[in-house]
């Protein structure tokens, strides 16, 4: 299935813009991306994915998007488009007469922890397996999320990001080991 979602971005790819006017990248270049995209409506009205791809020529990045349910349009494959520099984001319906099955499945999802005020937001986070979470600094201190068993220690300075998948079930508790606290938890499904 995941063939058929590449196919349908490179064949969209070609038939707007071109067939060299489009790169799939899933690189941690799109971090500010997914950052922009998670503070609109995109995150609002749909759930990330980890699939996307950057448009030369506009300059944007392309993050597919899983609507809610009272949002859904059928025969359409949204996208979160967003500019970067412009720092904007907004959600391209993509709608074709292309019918993609029912039993399709989102293999990742992408989360945000922000970390501001000597707290973590929200302190606890459940996802499910395969999902991506991304800790953002909004404050003018430097933190870090390292998990209490050691296991993962990063340091995230003001205004960055870092990022960690989690492939495995379980209760994943940290803290900042710059300060003491704050504290937070992530549970995977």
């Amino acid at each position: 299935m995941k063939g058929i979602v590449i196919l349908f971005l490179v064949l969209g790819c070609f038939l707007v813009i071109g067939a060299s006017g489009c790169e799939v990248q899933t690189s941690n270049a799109s971090q500010d991306a997914i950052l922009i995209a998670a503070n609109s409506e995109c995150t609002q009205k749909a759930i990330l994915t980890n699939e996307s791809s950057y448009n030369p020529y506009s300059k944007t990045w392309w993050i597919n998007i899983v609507m809610k349910p009272e949002f859904k349009k059928d025969n359409c494959y949204p996208a979160c488009v967003v500019d970067v520099e412009k720092k904007t984001a907004e959600i391209n319906w993509r709608c074709t007469g292309l019918v993609v099955p029912n039993n399709t499945v989102v293999e990742q999802r992408i989360y945000i922890v922000a970390a501001n005020n000597f707290k973590f937001e929200p302190y606890q986070l459940t996802v499910p397996i395969g999902s991506t979470v991304v800790w953002k600094n909004e404050d003018i201190e430097s933190y870090s999320v390292t998990f209490n068993d050691q296991s993962f220690s990063e340091r995230i300075e003001p205004g960055k990001n870092i990022s960690k998948k989690f492939d495995a079930a379980g209760e994943y508790a940290y803290h900042d080991s710059v300060h003491g606290s704050p504290n937070g938890k992530i549970i995977v499904e």
